[in-house]
């Protein structure tokens, strides 16, 4: 949430003033398409609420204004809640000294800030930290934080301008008219011009290269501070300003020349200025990026693709340039990518320019080139997390019932949520998500009384939002605003305020939002004809906040989301020094996980890998920059290891509302708890590390017993469920407004028979996860279709095949430990979307598709090359009928390599040849539990082995990595059982490429095995795994060895 309670302005016409819209000609859902109430803009310290035209304010003395907006973009939906939407949202001064519009706040572009000024683009490279400022207007502000901050308008290193005359090139600009000009993905193109000079500006996220072009003037560079300057008299000149340093290239075929120490001018046309990278030269950046300068980015674009069949999400990243200079010119340009995109860059190329910059996110990794890819996988979201102990049978299932009975007669807790604030958005939304997980609770646990009335409430509520005209309540209704193209939603706030700023400042729509959509994924899997009918309502809510579609003529591209930062901004105007803000992430990632349940039951595949895109990417962004996963919070400053808020300018340990006990500064990000919730133990260490942190500020909560005890489930569920039935026994549990017992009880429980999300298996389908728990992979599929389907679980790092689980229709199949599917839940289901053919299984010798690349040649020398004569002593010889081979996925043994577990007299059969054993187990649920092609389904348990030691003994870059391109030789150390020999053959990998293989030596308790990596196999970047092909005695593993392969 951004901002407390803000006095609207007065609506200037009743909706029924307004005409009323049906998105579906065919359905029933409809919006206003006119004023309502209060719109964005529409307040007194903004210059206009119509950015796109020439407006006049009091002060003007009558004059007209010029649009915000240039003419050449006012054909597009007007972008909110990006890192430059300051620029659409000015502010109007009417000063005793000046009167005017503001040329808005600092544009945090990392690795700079920028700042428009009279005399052109102030420019500061902000790698200096220091500690939290309240500039925002926090209520609850505690100081603890950092910031990398822009200087004041007037403070910054330099400014990039034009002269303010044609015949005197060093004389300062005085602009007045600033407007936006373009935009794409991650850049801005804007203009100041001032009588006939004029100087414009590309600046963008990722980009450390800024271009301008002087027109009617020279261009003109001038500093502020400490400077030392190089190269005058020739085309590229080197700034030192204030302990940083720059590059500015001249416009194509002119010289600089200088006037005093800090003023430097060329000829007009355009020209570059870049950040020098931490600790790299200048001269060789001045020589090595020059044709960049020449360059200008004039495109960016992100392209994703859902590839279901292999359960990742890949990503591209792209730029297209503007050639200025020919040959001196070129098609690519230089990045900086952060933490999240290197992360998982998946395009395998190396850096030429391993050098890094400084930043809020953390270190920025430098890249040459025409775009980047990510792989990131996506390990699914549910309906609903499946109790298990509280099932139809189950021990707790007659505790869980008497919680359901609580809900019935008030599913979305009106008295705290919708009847408290007058029917406001955000109170609305927040009482249907607490419908929704009753519903969907109630449905798993066959109490057909609580599901009933969940939904038919849900279904009252939409249909009454979604029907403008429907009389006792017309104020619940949705409006479309044309000056900003938004759906805005009516009340907003008790008392006719606009409580959070949702109407006149754009914020937190996609928090509000989601509540609505993610409801009506419930209600649709259960009333697929309520969802015919309202649907197109829910589509026109999700494109508000993440259109995917770049031509829609109503709404800006992903609105929300902020693409190159890789998560939502919840500030819609970025009226703010320190940038735009988010604090509830968990509200920004149920926009994702809704969109992905309502895309997936309706058959809408573009929202539902829209929704994918969302999740996986922020997710990611989260973990890193929410929850420090990655250590890249700035040593020293703050020593938390978890912000409650992420500014564009940094991180934060503060609230936008009143204190109610430190669960309030961490729940905040954990809340709604659903079945989307599960990203929030991908990594269990930090998510057991946030837990004490917190533990070390309150023993207890005080309110939010429901959100923190679900959060802790994720790394120590026993531990949560006897928290649970504690606070719950002594009568102090408490529950956020859109929480329940039914709920949360149901939620730990289940973690606490499933076990932790485990992210080395993935799904080809959307609503499935896999769990881990005493070894065991526990699988959950929601079939959100009106057919039965059967879903695939892939190793993530080898891509082999664990299992396949059948659900029937409009179910949900939860197999633990091997065993045979509970099938539960009647939904109807919906459209649903197909599920794609099974991927090859490159661990199945029976499988005529090979892991290896039939391109690269093997050498004939290597003892371990897979084309040598194999000992035909080797119990490990992968020929040898005996050996298990398959893969455990992870550093767990699998279930899935040895059978799946015990063998259920009279239920499972063995299929020989195949490699499959299935279990049938009821009538309508099935899982398949992947083995190794000839072997047989025992009741033995194969042993595990253990990674003891890893470490580098030749190349090594540091401690933990080596350089690619280079010979390196790694020593790995297994363990296995005490008593049991352990022998075979090992390979090093970096994803899914070999870059060495080595047999074990047996010594005393463990076996070892020195790995040489060839230079020309050494050519990966990422992390390197350690996959064991396992033999008589033990299972096969993929270990991780906390060793990297890494630039020069």
């Amino acid at each position: 949430m951004v901002g407390a309670l803000v006095a609207a302005a007065p609506a200037a016409s009743a909706a029924s003033a307004a005409s009323v819209v049906k998105p579906d000609a065919q359905g029933q859902g409809a919006y206003v398409n006119g004023k309502v109430g209060a719109e964005p803009g529409e307040l007194s310290e903004y210059c206009t609420s119509a950015p796109k035209q020439a407006y006049q304010r009091n002060g003007s003395n009558g004059s007209s204004q010029p649009a915000l907006i240039a003419s050449s973009a006012a054909n597009k939906p007007v972008p909110t809640n990006d890192w430059w939407s300051s620029l659409v949202f000015r502010h109007w001064h009417l000063e005793a000294t000046w009167t005017g519009c503001d040329l808005g706040q600092p544009l945090y572009a990392q690795p700079a800030a920028y700042s428009w000024h009279n005399r052109g683009l102030g420019m500061t490279y902000t790698n200096k930290v220091s500690s939290a400022v309240n500039f925002g207007g926090l209520t609850n502000f505690t100081g603890q934080g950092y910031q990398y901050m822009s200087p004041a308008w007037d403070g910054h290193d330099l400014y990039a301008g034009v002269a303010g005359s044609a015949s005197n090139k060093f004389q300062e600009f005085n602009g007045s008219t600033l407007q936006v000009e373009d935009w794409t993905d991650w850049t801005v193109q804007t203009s100041l011009t001032g009588g006939s000079q004029q100087i414009r500006s590309i600046i963008g996220h990722g980009l450390p290269i800024a271009w301008f072009q002087a027109v009617g003037g020279a261009a003109r560079i001038q500093t502020t501070g400490s400077t030392q300057a190089s190269g005058t008299g020739t085309d590229t000149l080197t700034l030192a300003v204030n302990g940083r340093t720059y590059v500015a290239w001249a416009p194509y075929g002119s010289t600089w020349q200088g006037s005093g120490s800090n003023v430097f001018a060329a000829e007009s046309g355009w020209y570059a200025i870049a950040i020098v990278p931490d600790g790299a030269s200048a001269s060789q950046v001045a020589t090595g990026w020059k044709q960049y300068a020449y360059s200008p980015v004039t495109g960016t674009r992100v392209d994703y693709t859902y590839d279901q069949a292999a359960g990742t999400l890949k990503a591209h990243y792209g730029v297209t340039v503007s050639r200025k200079a020919g040959n001196g010119s070129t098609d690519s340009t230089v990045m900086a990518l952060y933490p999240h995109q290197e992360q998982y860059r998946s395009d395998g190329t190396v850096s030429s320019n391993p050098q890094t910059y400084t930043s809020a996110r953390g270190a920025m990794t430098v890249l040459t080139g025409t775009g980047f890819t990510t792989s990131t996988p996506f390990y699914g979201v549910l309906t609903e997390m499946p109790g298990v102990t509280t099932l139809p049978g189950g021990a707790d299932h007659d505790q869980l019932m008497r919680y359901l009975d609580m809900t019935e007669d008030n599913p979305t807790n009106a008295g705290a949520n919708e009847d408290r604030y007058g029917n406001a958005s955000y109170w609305t939304g927040k009482g249907l998500g607490r419908a929704a997980r009753v519903a969907e609770v109630a449905d798993q646990a066959g109490d057909t009384v609580a599901r009933s009335k969940a939904l038919a409430k849900i279904k009252s509520t939409l249909t009454e939002w979604f029907t403008p005209s429907s009389g006792s309540d017309s104020d619940k209704v949705f409006a479309y605003s044309s000056a900003y193209g938004t759906l805005l939603a009516y009340p907003a706030g008790p008392g006719g305020t606009d409580q959070y700023g949702t109407l006149t400042r754009m914020n937190d729509h996609h928090f509000h939002y989601a509540y609505f959509i993610e409801a009506a994924a419930t209600l649709a899997r259960f009333d697929p004809a309520w969802a015919k009918q309202y649907g197109a309502m829910v589509d026109l809510l999700i494109r508000d906040v993440a259109s995917s579609d770049r031509n829609d003529s109503m709404f800006p591209y992903l609105r929300t989301f902020d693409i190159y930062a890789g998560h939502s901004w919840a500030s819609g105007d970025g009226g703010f020094s320190t940038g735009v803000n988010q604090e509830s992430s968990a509200e920004a990632m149920n926009l994702a996980q809704a969109m992905v349940l309502w895309g997936e039951v309706t058959g809408k595949q573009s929202i539902r890998d829209t929704g994918i895109y969302l999740y996986t990417t922020e997710a990611a962004a989260i973990s890193r920059y929410w929850f420090n996963s990655g250590g890249d919070f700035p040593p020293g400053t703050y020593s938390k290891n978890y912000a409650s808020m992420v500014w564009s300018s940094g991180a934060q340990y503060s609230l936008w509302f009143p204190d109610k006990g430190a669960e309030t500064f961490y729940g905040i990000n954990m809340l709604p708890v659903t079945g989307g919730s599960l990203y929030l133990g991908y990594n269990r260490q930090v998510a057991a590390r946030t837990w004490n942190e917190y533990q070390g500020q309150q023993a207890n909560p005080k309110y939010w017993h429901d959100i923190m005890y679900s959060y802790r489930a994720l790394s120590d569920p026993a531990d949560a469920l006897s928290k649970f039935k504690a606070a719950d026994g002594n009568g102090t549990f408490g529950e956020d407004t859109g929480g329940s017992h039914a709920h949360s009880f149901n939620w730990i429980a289940g973690l606490n028979a499933l076990g932790a999300v485990d992210t080395s298996v993935v799904a080809n389908y959307p609503l499935a996860a896999t769990f881990t728990k005493n070894g065991n992979h526990n699988y959950v599929v929601t079939n959100a279709s009106s057919q039965a389907i059967t879903v695939t679980f892939t190793n993530v790092s080898t891509g082999a095949v664990v299992a396949t689980v059948t659900a029937p229709a409009g179910t949900s199949a939860t197999s633990v430990a091997g065993a045979a599917p509970k099938i539960t839940g009647a939904a109807t289901g919906g459209a649903g979307i197909s599920i794609p053919a099974p991927p090859i299984d490159p661990s199945d010798p029976t499988d005529p598709g090979t892991p290896t690349d039939p391109t690269d040649p093997t050498d004939p020398t290597d003892p371990t090359d897979p084309t040598d004569p194999t000992d035909p002593t080797d119990p490990t010889d992968p020929t040898d009928p005996t050996d298990p081979g398959g893969d455990t996925g992870g550093g767990t043994t699998d279930p899935g390599d040895t059978g799946g577990g015990t063998t259920t007299p009279g239920g499972g059969t063995t299929t020989p040849g195949d490699g499959t054993t299935t279990n049938p187990g009821s009538d309508q649920g099935t899982i398949t539990i992947k083995v190794p092609a000839g072997q047989v389904k025992t009741t033995k348990t194969a042993r595990s082995v253990r990674l003891k030691k890893a470490k580098i003994v030749k190349g090594q870059r540091s401690k933990r990595t080596i350089r690619v391109k280079k010979a390196a030789r790694i020593k790995i150390v297994l363990a296995g059982t005490r008593g049991v020999p352990l022998t075979g053959k090992i390979q090093l990998k970096v994803g899914k490429k070999i870059i060495g293989k080595a047999k074990l030596k047996r010594s005393k308790n463990v076996a070892i095995a020195t790995v040489s990596i060839k230079k020309a196999k050494n050519k990966y970047r990422g992390k390197i795994t350690v996959r064991f092909a396992g033999s008589k005695a033990y299972a096969p593993a993929s270990l991780a060895t906390g060793l990297r392969a890494v630039a020069k």
